[in-house]
């Protein structure tokens, strides 16, 4: 790379993590980074086997957020401060895997191709563990290929340290990572010049073994759930198409197309030379095949989804990387080749276009905007109460974080029975294709994301059904009832709750929980509310609403209870509640 170029790509570089700090500022969390806060770093539990179950946990960024967390407070910046540094690491690598093209063209296809996609540089401002991985991941590659050239064992050691912070950051790059891991047996074991590098690939085994029982320890709990049903074409090539360059009808062809290129070439080359060169030669085709051979084995065999999205993202780097290897052993002249290769140079385009710092691509419909929890929150003064609030389930948790972060003061959202006739506002996303039940009416629009916000016309119609309030209670138990009443099967119930406690903050995990019964004592609701998570620590009283409708037939029981899920003494408890009833 010449000098120019060297300025030139740092100044890229410069730009774009910059856009990174920005957007970790001001684009509001969506519901996956706020479920790692929840499940992991309020708690302070990452390891995967001691925490909460679930493919949430992309453990290299949860134990990173943690930290964060706890040494610069909560912020959204600060968890996903750590994917802004995994930035660097990417743009390191990028550099040092880009010097294998000698010429600008091809260099700079690839280099383009990869900081170029908005949607992979999107990751970097997410507390999640694809944009780590996607950085480690180039290291892997760069360290196998300078392992294959120098025959070093210590380029063995730096790929097996960046393959366990990769598969720490996201086990969906198990695939490739098992095929390299394949790789490096067969060229250590097939020349005695490189045995000297088996310790380190031993090593590197075990960090494989370890990633696949843990995958098989998570599948065994359900929590290998992501992906989706479908087939590979409209959930991995569509959706891959459509993040990366905004189409998803004619780039999955694009993305068809290229990587047959990448298999008709592999074909060529193996048919002449054998295995050991082909490994030197093609390694990025072998990954970028076999995994995908991967995907369909483990979907017919372990019945596991297709990826999609940023479920597949692995996918796309070597892509480009085994494009461009392939268009530069075309037997065509050099110029049809660059204008080949020069075909990524869209991607910048692209990236251009879907600048922003208010929404997260893939994951639009979750902007709640400050209009919204205007409407809502002059709701008490109007009618004397909180307000109920009904929301997709995805939603509540973007939607009590934005609302914690920016100092509002609203009650649940709550996704029972979304969208809920009798709730006083509903907040509809654009795409879920339902619309306002009747005696709604829109007081708000968001243009960013299409969602909209309705309320109730008839909303002072609920009457009060009854009121509690205790000061100085203690919890002991694993469960405090707060309240347990008969009530109308056919009413709908809003129940407003006041908490406070005397140090400020939960001294313990709580939830309340509002519970409406049968006759049978069948449950007809379970509406929880996780209060520790969602608690301002300088506002002592924590307030909000929670709601179900009855069974419609016989008389109902209506019981509001606190759980304390650790079951830790809880002293000076101080609260409040009022439960409001209208006719269905």
């Amino acid at each position: 790379m010449t000098g120019k170029e060297r300025v030139v790509y740092g100044l890229l570089c410069l730009f774009l993590f910059l856009y990174i700090i920005l957007r970790s500022i001001h684009v509001p969390l969506v519901h996956d980074e706020v479920a790692t806060y929840v499940y992991y770093v309020l708690s302070g539990e990452w390891v995967p086997w001691l925490a909460h179950v679930d493919a949430n946990n992309h453990t290299l960024n949860s134990l990173l957020s943690i930290g964060f967390d706890r040494l610069l407070g909560t912020h959204s910046w600060s968890l996903r401060l750590a994917n802004g540094l995994g930035f660097i690491v990417l743009a390191v690598y990028v550099f040092k895997f880009s010097r294998r093209y000698s010429h600008p063209v091809f260099r700079w296809a690839f280099i383009l191709g990869i900081l170029g996609s908005h949607y992979a540089i999107e990751f970097f401002a997410l507390s999640r563990g694809y944009g780590l991985a996607l950085a480690f991941f180039i290291g892997v590659l760069y360290h196998f290929e300078e392992y294959l050239s120098t025959r070093k064992s210590a380029q063995v050691w730096a790929l097996s340290v960046f393959m366990l912070l990769c598969l720490s950051a996201s086990l969906t790059y198990l695939f490739p990572c098992l095929i390299l891991g394949a790789l490096l047996v067969i060229r250590a074991t097939n020349s005695s010049s490189e045995r000297r590098a088996i310790i380190p690939v031993l090593w590197t085994i075990l960090v494989l073994i370890f990633a696949v029982a843990l995958s098989f320890w998570l599948k065994s709990h359900g929590a290998l759930y992501y992906g989706s049903e479908g087939n590979f074409w409209n959930r991995t090539l569509s959706s891959l198409g459509r993040y990366l360059v905004g189409d998803g009808s004619v780039a999955p062809y694009a993305l068809l197309g290229m990587g047959l290129f990448v298999f008709v070439d592999l074909m060529q080359y193996r048919t002449h030379f054998p295995l050991g060169q082909a490994i030197a030669a093609r390694f990025i085709h072998l990954l970028l095949l076999g995994s995908v051979m991967g995907i369909f084995l483990s979907h017919y065999i372990l019945g596991t989804h297709y990826p999609e999205d940023r479920v597949a993202l692995y996918l796309y780097p070597l892509l480009i990387a085994g494009f461009i290897q392939a268009v530069q052993e075309l037997s065509i002249s050099q110029a049809a080749k660059t204008a080949v290769a020069s075909l990524l140079f869209v991607l910048p385009i692209h990236f251009l276009l879907n600048m922003n710092l208010d929404h997260v691509d893939f994951l639009y419909r979750e902007r709640v905007p400050a209009s919204f929890f205007a409407e809502i929150e002059n709701f008490e003064s109007e009618e004397g109460r909180l307000p109920s609030v009904s929301g997709y389930h995805t939603m509540t948790l973007s939607y009590m974080m934005s609302a914690r972060l920016d100092g509002h003061s609203v009650p649940a959202m709550v996704h029972h029975n979304y969208p809920e006739s009798d709730a006083d506002f509903i907040l509809l996303r654009a795409d879920d294709g339902l619309t306002a039940p009747p005696g709604h009416r829109q007081v708000t629009f968001d243009e960013v994301s299409g969602n909209s916000l309705w309320r109730e016309a008839s909303a002072s119609r609920m009457e009060l059904l009854t009121t509690r309030e205790a000061t100085g209670q203690e919890l002991q138990s694993e469960f405090y009832e707060l309240l347990r009443i008969k009530v109308a099967g056919e009413g709908h119930y809003l129940a407003e709750l006041t908490v406070e406690y005397p140090d400020g903050s939960p001294p313990t995990p709580l939830t309340v929980v509002l519970n409406i019964q049968n006759p049978q004592k069948e449950t007809v609701a379970y509406v929880p509310y996780q209060m520790d998570w969602r608690y301002e620590q300088d506002d002592p009283v924590l307030r909000t609403t929670l709601f179900a409708d009855g069974d419609g037939q016989a008389e109902n029981e209506l019981v509001i209870y606190i759980w304390n899920r650790e079951q830790v003494p809880v002293k000076g408890l101080d609260h409040r509640l009022r439960i409001f009833q209208s006719s269905k």
